[in-house]
């Protein structure tokens, strides 16, 4: 009879019935760890000591790409490359001889990828045999991000190492996170050094280099009180360095502050550049001097404080009398020497607080900014002229200068800056005028005088474009016969609002303003042409005079100048006479003589006029081969009266006699004048006893009648 499966009476199953009942636990048992097993995040595997692959889960077969019979073929070295291999090798006998192991190492894939593996496991006993059981987790994707990370700090590293600038980044605990040696060398210090110190410890080191410890404390405290705020500051070392440090918060994406970034860069050579600039924006290049830019900005301060404590200051303009004979005689180098050595002498003539600016030249502006009263500032003038009357030394040589001072006053004289600068000025050139080496105190009657000249110089600029100047003529009378022999023409102005204004009034102002030279230019052209259309209106030939400024001769080409005049009008040279002064002669002789030779070898003719008023050598008659001296009127009109006057007229007329040069004397007025001049053997007359200075018209009308009588 068999035996039935059916369990026993009492519960109890037969043994093929346990048999079965094991077999179903064990199947059961294993499907439960190959789902455990599978469910792992990582690969699982089991190795023999010979490297044969005992069990592994599903990931390890997805992982390398091969199913599970090719595995079960497979040694574990399989699964590496060759590069891997024995290292692989050393790990599984390391794990069997020491119990576990950790490492990562490349897998290659069915496809050829490899893929960053991180393996760790330990040995167990399994039926008496020991047997490698581990877990591995693909890392390729943090691996490479390490790397990427491993880079960028490399290359972080190199860009702040390789930076010019001094960097030093704290966190929010104030302890030191990076620094460059830069940084170091800007303190002072060896990199070894700085980084054997902590944050704190920086710190105070660093404010004792720097020459305001308290105030770079101050400062470093505030930027940890303010974490948020970004600064900007400037600190300067002991030894001269002058460092630019920027420090700003390191934020994450969130704006949560983590770290303070400090840039610590050397100005140094960038400062002394922009104080160089700055030095030569407000400094003369040649003395040393303030120039008028540090003067604008001192005297407005001045004016401030004078204001608020009701004071005065004074404005002292100086200008150095007839320095170009300096510059003429010793050359431009040398005058510069003297300028430096007359700017040392003023400064030893004032206070400290006195300022003396270099306004351009040889002009000097001196600003007090406080003074007791105008009386003061007077008594301060006087010391300057005083000062400046004691020879100057200069290359072994004492130089005799003097100047001309002008004084204004605040608020007398002016209440601002410009005010004050142009009063000064004003009053400097009255006391130039008025004979030079002397001061002279601003007041108002001197700015109406000057505003007086600078209209009529504005009105004068336009006046020949609107056809407002025309010359005269005024008739040279021959004594002996009583013939129109020339004549001179005479510039006039006709303003329509300001009438006909004197050449006295307006032919000064032309000249300091250099006015004179167009003007001149135009009257040359005009008189020429004037003369060669009463040549072509058939009346008899003449020679026209025309006045020469020291300007025009001194400043232009003369004879190119002549030469295309006449050309241009077709006048002939020898109907040409050119009027120059003795004043003009004296001021560059062998300019003159150069010019005059060349002049007279065209034909042109020249006249020494207003003779006996200036140069009071006359070498310079044998000298310059000149056709006609001009008695000044001043002489003439005192011969009646004057004993020397009328001695003057007689010794010019012998003089100029014996040298062979013909003599017109100015400003006739009288017959009785005529008659002693013709007893004199002078040779012509011009004055309004013949006629007053006429219009092109009228003089043609005198010339004609004069050559038919």
């Amino acid at each position: 009879m068999s035996r039935s499966h059916e369990p026993r009476e009492g519960g109890v199953c037969s043994d093929s019935e346990l048999v079965a009942t094991l077999r179903a636990s064990v199947a059961r048992q294993r499907d439960y760890a190959e789902t455990v097993l599978n469910s792992l995040p990582g690969t699982f595997y089991q190795v023999d000591r010979a490297g044969r692959l005992l069990r592994w889960n599903e990931n390890l077969e997805r992982l390398l790409g091969y199913g599970a019979d090719e595995i079960r073929s497979m040694s574990a070295l399989d699964f590496f490359p060759d590069h891997e291999r024995e290292r692989a090798a050393e790990a599984i006998a390391r794990v069997f001889a020491e119990g576990s192991v950790s490492i990562e190492a490349d897998i290659v894939h069915r496809d050829g990828r490899l893929t960053h593996y991180l393996m760790t496991g330990r040995r167990l006993e399994v039926d008496g045999e020991p047997t490698f059981v581990g877990v591995g987790t693909d890392i390729t994707e943090r691996h490479a991000l390490e790397a990427a990370l491993r880079a960028e700090t490399t290359r972080f590293q190199a860009q702040v190492e390789s930076s010019l600038d001094g960097i030093l980044v704290v966190d929010s605990t104030v302890e030191r996170v990076i620094q460059n040696r830069r940084l170091a060398e800007l303190w002072g210090l060896s990199h070894e050094r700085l980084q054997s110190l902590d944050a704190w410890e920086q710190g105070h080191l660093a404010a004792s280099r720097t020459t305001d410890p308290e105030e770079f404390e101050r400062r470093v405290g505030w930027l940890l009180d303010h974490p948020d705020e970004v600064a900007r500051d400037m600190i300067e070392l002991l030894d001269g360095t002058v460092i630019d440090r920027y420090s700003a918060p390191a934020l994450d994406v969130d704006g949560t502050y983590h770290e303070r970034v400090f840039i610590h860069r050397d100005i140094t050579e960038e400062r002394r550049s922009e104080q160089r600039v700055l030095y030569l924006a407000t400094h003369d290049q040649l003395t040393g001097l303030p120039n008028r830019n540090l003067l604008g900005e001192r005297l407005g301060r001045a004016l401030e404080e004078a204001r608020e404590r009701g004071g005065h200051l004074a404005l002292i303009d100086l200008d150095l009398d007839r320095f170009k004979v300096v510059n003429d005689g010793y050359g431009h180098p040398f005058g510069d020497r003297v300028l430096r050595a007359v700017s040392k002498r003023l400064l030893s003539l004032l206070r400290k607080d006195d300022l003396v600016t270099r306004h351009g030249g040889d002009e000097f502006l001196i600003l007090l900014p406080e003074v007791a009263d105008a009386k003061a500032a007077y008594l301060v003038a006087q010391k300057v002229i005083d000062g400046l009357a004691r020879p100057v030394r200069v290359d072994d040589r004492d130089i005799h200068l003097s100047g001309s001072v002008g004084v204004s006053v605040y608020p007398q004289d002016g209440e601002t800056a410009d005010e004050l600068i142009d009063n000064a000025d004003v009053a400097m050139y009255h006391a130039k005028d008025s004979g030079r080496g002397a001061y002279q105190a601003f007041d108002r009657p001197m700015a109406e005088e000057t505003q007086r000249r600078i209209g009529i110089e504005t009105r004068l600029r336009g006046a020949a474009v609107a056809e407002q100047l025309f010359l005269a003529y005024q008739p040279k009378v021959e004594l002996a016969t009583g013939r129109i022999v020339g004549c001179e023409a005479l510039l006039r102005w006709n303003h329509p609002e300001l009438g006909a204004v004197p050449p006295a009034t307006f032919i000064p102002i032309a000249e300091d303003s250099g006015l004179i030279v167009p003007i001149g230019d135009w009257v040359l052209r005009a008189a020429c042409g004037q003369a060669r259309s009463w040549l072509d209106a058939g009346l008899p030939p003449l020679s026209v005079a025309v006045n020469i400024s020291a300007r025009q001769f001194l400043q232009q080409d003369v004879v190119g100048w002549v030469v295309r005049t006449l050309g241009e009008t077709g006048l002939p040279a020898d109907q040409l006479e050119l009027e120059l002064t003795e004043t003009l002669i004296a001021q560059d002789m062998e300019k003159v003589t150069s010019t005059l030779t060349e002049l007279r070898e065209l034909g042109v003719r020249i006249a020494i006029d207003d003779f006996g008023t200036g140069y009071s050598n006359l070498g310079y008659l044998t000298r310059f081969h000149v056709d006609s001296l001009k008695i000044d009127r001043s002489f003439v009109s005192g011969m009646l009266d004057e004993r020397g006057d009328d001695a003057i007229v007689r010794a010019a007329i012998s003089l100029a006699h014996n040298l062979g040069l013909r003599v017109v004397a100015e400003g006739v007025e009288t017959e009785r004048h005529s008659d002693l001049l013709r007893e004199y053997d002078c040779d012509e007359m011009q004055g309004y006893y013949f006629s007053p200075p006429v219009p092109p018209a009228d003089f043609a009308v005198l010339l004609a009648a004069c050559s038919a009588a």
